[in-house]
């Protein structure tokens, strides 16, 4: 909920507690999660490794903390400040560092590791020693993870904004400004660089915009979601979801809105699905004659779709309010995280239950990575590894 609306903001979080994101809405609480129900035969899921990097995370839903994976080390980050680096191959914790709270990142490039706080801070501190580079006060809280190439650093803000930094120093370059409707969720989608030339960035508008990367000025702009319905509620839309990069093509998923398949450099829509997400599509290149996406919804059905055509290949409601988190292609499966600590395997040819395994006690989210031969899976602070034979 945005700033301004404070009312409205009350409003949201009295109803939110339905999964996948902050701020959701429209599953109540008392909803039960769909039973698990018994695999046949199921898959031999193997844990390599496990660890457990810091708390602080009490009972907020902070999904702009996210993992980030770069030449064999992962970089988390916990709300209390606390930066760890790990090898993904073995666990083997390499770094650790203390900064102050923080609501968003870690951004990892140029020698910095990046965060952003719920006070408009952005904090660059050096990978070799920890030590504070720079520090720039925006103008709205940072609630997605701060994006780095070519000596500039995006952040997008809940006001509605994107900013461009030095990465030197982090003084300002240039900043876009989008409409901010009256209603709209608590978080913002991380901005995507694509081959360092552009920058893609959903917003709360609905509205999907590429823009150039050295000035900030619009390529093009797409209505990725559109108001619909008689009350504010129902005419809520946003883009919280972070995008997903399909080769030249981006997917892009909404709240009350669809599925997207768009390509970068036109700006064309090759296909759309109707659906409300507010999590990131998964995307397999290899899976079937013409790849395959994956989408998680706000209410727990996880559907696959051709890659090329967007057609409807399989969708199951198996895992109705277990509050998902975003799925994710690994080797021949569709893995899903929920809410209750599950990780929930699927053969990816036609969604049918391939195994079931467990990462920890009830989350909010979890992201997940693929490294290697491994599966990597963190929810509010533990990490693990996984692998299938």
């Amino acid at each position: 909920m945005k700033t301004q609306q404070g009312s409205l903001a009350l409003l949201l979080l009295l109803l939110a507690g339905c999964g996948g994101g902050d701020g959701k809405l429209l599953q109540s609480t008392t909803v039960e999660p769909a039973p698990l129900i018994e695999i046949e035969a199921p898959i031999a899921v193997q844990k390599r490794w496990s660890s457990n990097v810091g708390g602080g995370w009490g009972n907020d839903e902070i999904r702009g903390l996210q993992p980030v994976l770069q030449d064999g080390r992962l970089y988390l980050a916990t709300p209390n400040g606390q930066l760890t680096i790990l090898d993904a191959s073995s666990g083997k914790r390499l770094q650790r560092m203390k900064a102050q709270r923080i609501s968003a990142g870690p951004g990892v490039g140029e020698g910095l590791i990046l965060v952003g706080t719920r006070e408009a801070k952005v904090r660059a501190y050096a990978e070799q020693d920890g030590q504070l580079v720079w520090e720039a006060t925006l103008t709205g809280e940072i609630l997605s993870s701060p994006r780095i190439a070519d000596d500039k650093v995006l952040v997008r803000t809940l006001d509605g904004k994107l900013f461009a930094l030095s990465a030197a120093d982090g003084h300002t370059l240039w900043v876009y400004t989008d409409s901010v409707p009256a209603l709209s969720l608590y978080g913002t989608s991380a901005p995507l660089i694509y081959d360092d030339s552009t920058v893609l960035a959903g917003f709360d508008s609905g509205h999907l915009l590429n823009l150039e990367f050295n000035s900030g000025l619009p390529i093009w702009e797409l209505e990725i979601a559109t108001p619909s319905g008689s009350t504010e509620l129902e005419r809520m839309i946003d883009i919280d979801a972070e995008l997903q990069s399909a080769g030249h093509n981006l997917l892009v998923s909404s709240y009350q809105g669809r599925l997207a398949m768009v390509n970068v450099l036109t700006g064309q829509i090759a296909w759309s699905h109707s659906v409300s997400s507010f999590n990131k599509a998964g995307y397999d290149a290899d899976a079937g004659a013409e790849g395959q996406v994956y989408i998680a919804d706000e209410k727990g059905r996880l559907t696959a779709l051709n890659a090329t055509t967007g057609e409807l290949l399989w969708e199951h409601e198996q895992l109705l309010n277990r509050k998902l988190s975003a799925p994710i292609a690994y080797a021949d499966y569709v893995v899903c995280p929920d809410g209750e600590g599950y990780l929930h395997w699927f053969h990816n040819h036609d969604g049918s239950p391939a195994g079931r395994t467990r990462l920890s006690g009830r989350h909010k989210h979890a992201t997940t990575l693929v490294h290697e031969d491994l599966l990597i899976v963190h929810a509010q602070g533990k990490v693990a590894a996984f692998s299938v034979p």
